[in-house]
């Protein structure tokens, strides 16, 4: 599959496999990430591995796991990290539905049009925002033990809709980042001390989840390499749930991909 994603609206195609590039891409990126953790003195086996359902995210996991001599059985996989759903549109010539009138109205309603427009059958940035979020702060970071790491693969759109939330900028800013197929996104959480609003501090070794959102391209379209994100936290203990802050401390990092390789 390697449909052109400036032309047809990708959406999930969950059952798509990862093409002979693609597969070239995810073993580049779980040798990448077993170097950044052995330069960071961390085992293998303190990474905990999740993934959403889509079989291109799931063997872009496998592909980090194998890198990382893990058991395969380690992957945890959920529906909740999977592709904003397109629903009708899905396949359909980008410029046929999104139109110059559509787009124009999210620029002059961001918080309206643009955060809650929902394709036919469909789910908006805020619904995937939402339960992205939700993810990680009540499934991911909670699971996290001190000097640990998790890796999440996930997918274009919805990481860009995480973004959005842990930045707290316009929803117009998610259709204004770019992040390859396999690319690297780190975030960092910081759990908020007692008594305090949790709102600032920085994240450093041993703080939070540093998440590393590592995997594939913007849409689903881009099957060369699986659609992701993958959570590269480093655990320690939670406050109670969702109280610290996030940090984006890397985006679309694709240094582990020669220029021939990048989609």
């Amino acid at each position: 599959m390697n449909l052109r994603v400036s032309e047809f609206i990708g959406g999930r195609t969950n059952h798509s496999p990862l093409t002979p590039l693609g597969e070239q891409q995810a073993a580049a990126l779980g040798a990448h990430l077993r170097a950044e953790l052995a330069h960071a003195g961390v085992p293998p086996s303190r990474v905990r591995v999740y993934s959403s359902t889509a079989v291109r995210a799931v063997d872009t996991a496998q592909a980090v796991i194998k890198a990382l001599q893990l058991d395969p059985s380690c992957l945890t996989t959920s529906e909740q990290l999977l592709e904003l759903d397109q629903g009708e549109w899905q396949g359909l010539r980008r410029h046929e539905c999104y139109t110059p009138e559509l787009t124009a109205a999210f620029t002059a309603d961001p918080w309206g049009t643009a955060w809650h427009f929902t394709p036919p059958g469909g789910e908006s940035q805020a619904q995937v925002e939402q339960r992205m979020l939700a993810y990680l702060t009540r499934t991911v970071l909670p699971r996290l033990q001190p000097g640990e790491r998790a890796v999440v693969v996930s997918h274009g759109m919805a990481m860009k809709c995480t973004l959005r939330g842990i930045l707290h900028s316009l929803p117009t800013m998610s259709r204004n980042i770019c992040t390859g197929n396999t690319s690297l996104t780190e975030l960092g959480f910081t759990p908020c001390e007692p008594g305090s609003s949790g709102r600032n501090g920085a994240t450093s070794s041993g703080n939070g989840g540093n998440a590393t959102s590592s995997g594939g391209g913007n849409a689903a379209a881009r099957a060369d390499g699986a659609d992701g994100g993958a959570l590269d936290g480093r655990g320690s203990s939670l406050g109670p749930l969702g109280e610290g802050s996030w940090q984006l401390l890397r985006l679309n990092d694709l240094s582990h991909l020669s220029y021939a390789h990048r989609t």
